[in-house]
């Protein structure tokens, strides 16, 4: 937006002035962007322009050798969130010949309330298998896309995504048909990514999810395909160690089994993970859960889901003491994935799952049991899922239902009651069609 104040100042004289010498007959700052902003002016007869501008006014001088009577030029290099002033001049930078003061303000971009509150979509596959770098924000309470807010700088495909403190990272992947241990940090505020410590192994369908004192990595292959997934480890990475993080390896009394592509999530001081793919490429139902505390598996015998599948969206329900909707059983919802063994990475099959099912949790509330809700609208594998606290609404983003193919739709459900109520197919679809991504928050 910008604002044009007009000082007229006339003077009985002004004809014959107009006669005398060279006059600005309009200005204006056209196209206001984060850095930058188009300005146009106009002068009573064809002549070069002079313009001054900066937050005082005067900082900057630009010359315009080219005489014409409008002229035009594009201000770059300015900074998110300022007040600039700007004057235009004709023929020469004499104050009298210029009434015309032009106030504009750069975008400070998307607000820091709706960085906090949408959600974040990154990575992912598009058509041809290609992996996505586009990272895009849905605000759910304005239901407004903000599309291609940033790119990760290193394009792949079935990275480890997770937020943790207001920050989100991205955890190895496939480079093309290699597995990675790049690490690359993204702060939504200032949106600047900062390269991380490498992983200690290159992966691909690795697990990841942000705890209480760090981000907690398991499963995954060092393969493009799942035949070598690694059991029994969990990494641990804190990113205030260091200058760039710092890596532990923890194994447990119990063994974490050897899966890639593992749904889960992480609340209440536990991690929770289930289905997946087994080195041979067999589908997964078993649930467990893992005690960062103690670094030990829980004492439960977690329930596990009905189907098992790999590729499945995954997210948490986080409510919080203070609110909203305090009275909303904490659950982690698992939704769609591919019921269809397979080894490789993407898959080369798939036979696509509806299937919506919950787990209240923590599991010591002696409800441990996986309750089934309304089906999806469609049969999706690897979709991603995320709440919104404002909205109280799981959302599902994208998926594929054939193998391959990318959607871009977008369904909620209310969690009044989970196990009730009608999938929404919003209104809106992704910016860009995709299966294999992360929706994730930063404020839980």
């Amino acid at each position: 937006m910008a604002i044009l104040v007009v000082g007229c100042n006339k003077r009985p004289l002004e004809k014959s002035d107009d006669i005398n010498r060279m006059k600005v007959t309009y200005f204006g700052a056209l196209n206001v962007q984060k850095t930058s902003v188009e300005l146009h002016w106009g002068c009573s007869s064809e002549t070069v322009g002079y313009l001054m501008y900066g937050k005082t006014g005067t900082e900057n001088i630009q010359y315009l050798w080219l005489p014409s009577k409008q002229h035009f030029y594009n201000v770059t290099g300015l900074t998110l969130g300022n007040t600039y002033k700007a004057i235009a001049f004709c023929g020469s930078l004499d104050l009298s010949t210029s009434t015309y003061l032009q106030t504009f303000y750069t975008s400070a971009g998307i607000s820091d309330e709706i960085k906090s509150r949408g959600i974040w979509i990154l990575g992912g596959l598009g058509y041809s298998n290609t992996a996505i770098s586009q990272v895009d924000l849905y605000d759910p309470v304005d239901d407004t896309w903000y599309t291609n807010v940033t790119s990760i700088p290193t394009a792949r495909s079935y990275a480890g995504i997770a937020s943790y403190n207001k920050k989100i990272y991205v955890f190895g992947g496939l480079v093309s048909t290699n597995p990675s241990n790049i690490v690359e940090q993204f702060d939504p505020y200032t949106e600047t990514w900062t390269t991380m410590e490498n992983m200690p192994t290159s992966l691909q369908g690795v697990y990841a999810t942000g705890g209480d004192d760090a981000v907690y990595l398991m499963g995954g292959s060092v393969t493009n395909t799942v035949t070598a997934s690694l059991p029994n480890v969990i990494y641990r990475f804190i990113p205030e160690n260091g200058t760039s993080g710092q890596w532990d390896a923890l194994t447990t009394s119990v063994s974490i089994p050897a899966r890639t592509d593992f749904a889960g999530c992480s609340t209440g001081g536990t991690v929770y993970f289930n289905s997946g793919r087994a080195n041979d490429g067999i589908a997964q139902l078993v649930s467990d859960a893992y005690i960062p505390s103690g670094n030990t598996i829980s004492s439960t015998n977690e329930a596990s889901f009905s189907v098992a599948a790999f590729g499945a969206a995954s997210a948490c329900y986080r409510t919080r003491p203070l609110g909203p909707y305090t009275q909303d059983n904490p659950a982690m919802f698992v939704l769609g994935g591919s019921t269809l063994d397979n080894t490789d990475q993407p898959p080369t099959a798939i036979l696509a799952s509806n299937r919506f099912e919950y787990y209240l949790t923590p599991s010591d509330t002696g409800t441990n049991v996986v309750s089934v809700g309304p089906n999806l609208p469609n049969s999706l594998y690897y979709p991603a899922a995320e709440i919104s606290y404002e909205k109280r609404k799981i959302y599902v983003f994208g998926g594929a239902n054939v193998v391959n193919v990318p959607t871009s739709k977008v369904y909620s459900l209310d969690l009044a009651d989970p196990s009730q109520g009608t999938w929404t197919t919003e209104s809106k679809d992704m910016p860009v069609a995709r299966f294999g991504h992360k929706a994730v928050i930063i404020n839980r």
